[in-house]
C-alpha cells in the first residue's frame, strides 16, 4: 500500500509538473519539436507502463497506427456516471491510477496529433488509449 501512494504521488507531481510547463513560463511546444515531443511521449508513457503494472493490466496489443487521432472525451472515474466502483481504499487506489493513466494518455495523443505523420507518436497515442480503457473498465468493475 506504502508503494502504491508512492506511485500517486509520484504520478500526481509529474503530472502537475508537465501542465505547470504546458502553460507557464516555456515556450509552447512547436509542431517541429519533435526531439522534445518524443522525450514528453516517452516520460507520459512510462508512467502510464508503471501504473499498468501495479493495476496488473496485460500489455497492449502492438499497434499498427499510422495517423494519432484525440481521444473523443476525457474519461475518468468520476465524470463517468456509468461507473460504480466499491467505496473501499483498494478502488480509490485503482480508479486514482486509472485516472492518471487515461491524463497522460490524453496527454500523448494530444502531442501525438500535433505530430502530424509521425508513426512512433501515433502507436504510442494508440497504445495509451487501450491501456487507458483497460484501466477504466478495472476501476469500474472493482469491487
Amino acid at each position: 500500500m506504502r508503494a502504491l501512494a508512492l506511485v500517486l504521488a509520484c504520478l500526481a507531481a509529474c503530472a502537475s509538473s508537465h501542465s505547470t510547463a504546458q502553460s507557464g513560463g516555456a515556450p509552447p511546444m512547436q509542431p517541429g519539436r519533435t526531439p522534445d515531443s518524443h522525450a514528453q511521449i516517452e516520460q507520459l508513457a512510462q508512467q502510464i507502463d508503471d501504473a499498468r503494472a501495479k493495476l496488473a493490466l496485460a500489455e497492449p496489443p502492438a499497434s499498427t497506427a499510422i495517423t494519432a487521432t484525440p481521444m473523443s472525451t476525457p474519461v475518468s472515474s468520476t465524470t463517468d456516471d456509468k461507473c460504480h466502483p466499491a467505496p473501499s481504499q483498494t478502488c480509490t487506489d485503482t480508479c486514482t491510477l486509472a485516472d492518471a493513466i487515461c491524463g497522460n494518455a490524453q496527454k500523448i495523443c494530444d502531442i501525438a496529433v500535433q505530430l502530424a505523420g509521425d508513426g512512433w507518436a501515433a502507436q504510442k497515442c494508440d497504445s495509451a488509449k487501450h491501456t487507458c480503457d483497460d484501466a477504466h473498465a478495472k476501476c469500474c468493475a472493482c469491487q
